[in-house]
């Protein structure tokens, strides 16, 4: 998956995200693409592997 996810675009890349096997590395690394949006990290949200310190930053910048 660590393969694809290096090169994929946006809409492989929310398919990724919602898979349940994605490592946390990778999630981690989506949310730093320019092209995250709310859609994307709503995905990433919901995985179970995606490190809290990045639900903490989701949550922190939702607040404003």
């Amino acid at each position: 998956m660590k393969v694809f996810a290096d090169n994929a675009d946006y809409w492989m890349r929310k398919y990724i995200a919602e898979n349940p096997n994605a490592p946390a590395e990778v999630l981690k690394s989506f949310t730093l693409m320019q092209d995250s949006d709310n859609e994307l990290q709503c995905r990433i949200a919901e995985n179970p592997n995606t490190p809290i310190e990045i639900l903490k930053a989701f949550a922190n910048n939702h607040d404003r």
